[in-house]
């Protein structure tokens, strides 16, 4: 019987998985506004993407809370300035097709309505500096009037679900470096991680 190793990918593999199950996509939306606390898991519209364009790009997580707020979220162990050009992308993907979805017309004289945009980056890297947003703008050759702008968040010892997956990523971080890529890196992850109450009814029942 062949031994199982641990995916190189498990980290992103966790992050898509986990927030496509509609309680945990709410408990990362309240994570973000708190003050929603009404909020139900039939709000919530997973509309992350296959594709954008030709590319063959696609990004971690696409949430559409009602009709009036969009969250795009990626996460991110390798730090990269580059996100905020990867999510003006990922964006202009997503409002193409929620205007296809509601048969918005462009070009009429009355304004459509689209729902506001919030976009993320969950950086789990060792990287002490960075910065709290990162904008287009920083990557022009000279002056532009568009901009995106892209949180940073990182573990702020809340214990919400954003901060378990960023500890999630630090544990198996941990364990890899020890046994490498093994059914013991495995094992000692989520024993860590049931311990010390981290995902632990997600990673309990996989």
């Amino acid at each position: 019987m062949p031994v199982a190793e641990m995916k190189r990918s498990v980290k992103d593999s966790v992050f898509t998985y986990l927030f496509k199950q509609p309680e945990y996509t709410r408990q990362l939306y309240l994570a973000l506004h708190p003050e929603d606390a009404d909020v139900k898991e039939s709000d919530l519209k997973l509309v992350t993407l296959e594709n954008v364009l030709t590319t063959g790009f696609y990004n971690d997580l696409g949430i559409q809370v009602r009709n009036r707020l969009i969250l795009l979220v990626e996460a991110q162990s390798t730090f990269s300035v580059n996100i905020a050009l990867r999510m003006l992308l990922y964006l202009a993907g997503t409002y193409k097709e929620y205007i296809e979805e509601q048969k918005l017309d462009l070009y009429g004289s009355h304004p459509v309505e689209i729902p506001r945009p919030e976009l993320y980056v969950v950086y789990t890297g060792d990287k002490k500096e960075v910065p709290e947003t990162l904008c287009l703008s920083d990557l022009y050759l000279g002056a532009g009037s568009a901009e995106v702008e892209v949180k940073v968040l990182r573990d702020d010892g809340t214990g919400d679900i954003l901060d378990q997956y960023v500890r999630f990523c630090k544990i198996a971080d941990e364990q890899r470096e020890k046994y490498g890529l093994t059914q013991q890196t495995i094992d000692e992850t989520i024993r860590i991680c049931i311990a010390e109450n981290v995902l632990a009814p997600f990673l309990a029942s996989r």
